[in-house]
């Protein structure tokens, strides 16, 4: 089952020819034993990601209209959801940038951005590229997106609206303090101690929130 696996994701992958789509950064993921897994859950050790939320109709359909239509919504509202307990200003602010942002999915082979100041402990042949954001555009690959599981999905848009949001207002165009931050969000003892350590959650607003 797992060389089935492998053997998927390699054909997949064999799909599309390379398309220069270098600027800014995206979303990259893992190819493991149980498909594909986002970088930033796999670099937290996220086997079973964590959805808690209970999420309003408005978030909801704010999310139906400005996604594509095969995206997981109630997935991604329901992290929406995780996202205003911990900050409500945060949640606000990334609900906004949904009109700003385009959602393109092509059949190109992504090629590997550059923004990983921190090579991730993995084997480099295993790395992948699902999303490049340039600008307010965000292009998915098709064929990897479709072998994605649906909370992996999830964690990839999670992903890409909480980049476009920290890149926009910061001065680094390095991808580590948002790949950690998705970790905690979807791992449910880090998001525990998210809502629960006032100082952990403080660290979070500052760097997020661009705060003293």
């Amino acid at each position: 089952m797992k060389a089935l696996m492998m053997l998927v994701i390699s054909l997949t992958l064999l799909s599309g020819s390379a398309q220069a789509y270098r600027e800014s950064n995206g979303g990259k993921g893992v190819l493991t034993d149980r498909g594909v897994v986002l970088l930033d859950l796999f670099e937290a050790g996220v086997e079973l990601p964590f959805f808690g939320g209970s999420y309003s109709e408005k978030t909801y359909w704010d999310l139906r209209v400005n996604l594509p239509s095969d995206f997981p919504v109630g997935l991604i509202a329901q992290k929406m959801a995780d996202i205003a307990r911990f900050s409500p200003e945060l949640h606000l602010l990334l609900m906004m940038s949904l009109n700003d942002l385009r959602w393109e999915f092509t059949r190109s082979e992504l090629e590997l951005t550059t923004d990983l100041e921190k090579l991730p402990a993995v084997d480099p042949a295993k790395l992948v590229q699902l999303a490049v954001r340039k600008k307010n555009q965000i292009f998915i690959h098709r064929p990897l997106w479709n072998i994605l599981s649906l909370d992996q999905q999830a964690a990839l848009t999670v992903h890409e609206m909480l980049y476009h949001h920290f890149d926009a207002r910061s001065v680094s165009r390095v991808s580590l303090p948002v790949r950690e931050f998705v970790g905690v969000l979807f791992s449910d003892r880090s998001y525990s101690q998210l809502i629960q350590d006032r100082e952990f959650r403080h660290q979070w607003r500052k760097i997020l929130l661009f705060t003293d």
